[in-house]
């Protein structure tokens, strides 16, 4: 038995039966699904997919689930789910988990918000969108878009230096 294993992450281009069935016969050892994107339905339709290939090919694929850690993360933005930021823009950032308005970033930050400086740079999707704190309340930080971009849910938020 090799000791070296193939290990793939499934995700929205390997959902079908025949792709996943394609990977499987060319060395697959384990699947893998990453839990901080994608819904519980879809993961569990995934898992039924390989134990339906497992049992009728009599291959022992392995699941792996990816959990997801504490992270800071970008709310939704209902249908679209995602919004342009557009450089010198200025944002507002809220404890919410859904956007009402174009302006509103929803965001899950359970901290105080009035301890987060002007002038803090905030990182979001690992440093591809960065907003500059303008001024903060109880529950909403105002911020100027400094690197614009397409914003997709469920993003990343990295704020250094912030406890």
């Amino acid at each position: 038995m090799p000791k070296t294993k193939i290990v793939a992450t499934l995700g929205p281009a390997s959902t079908s039966y025949t792709v996943i069935r394609k990977m499987v016969m060319n060395g697959l050892d384990v699947v893998r699904l990453n839990f901080s994107h994608g819904s519980h339905e879809e993961h569990l339709s995934r898992m039924k997919t390989v134990r339906k290939i497992n049992k009728i090919y009599r291959r022992r694929i392995r699941i792996m689930q990816d959990l997801e850690g504490y992270r800071i993360r970008i709310g939704r933005f209902g249908k679209a789910g995602q919004r342009n930021l557009e450089k010198r823009s200025i944002v507002y950032l809220k404890k919410i988990s859904h956007a009402p308005d174009p302006e509103v970033i929803p965001f899950d930050y359970g901290g105080d918000m009035t301890k987060i400086a002007t002038g803090q740079l905030i990182y979001i999707d690992d440093g591809n969108i960065i907003l500059k704190t303008k001024s903060t309340s109880k529950k909403t930080i105002k911020a100027e878009v400094v690197e614009g971009g397409m914003l997709k849910d469920r993003k990343g938020i990295n704020m250094p230096g912030v406890k």
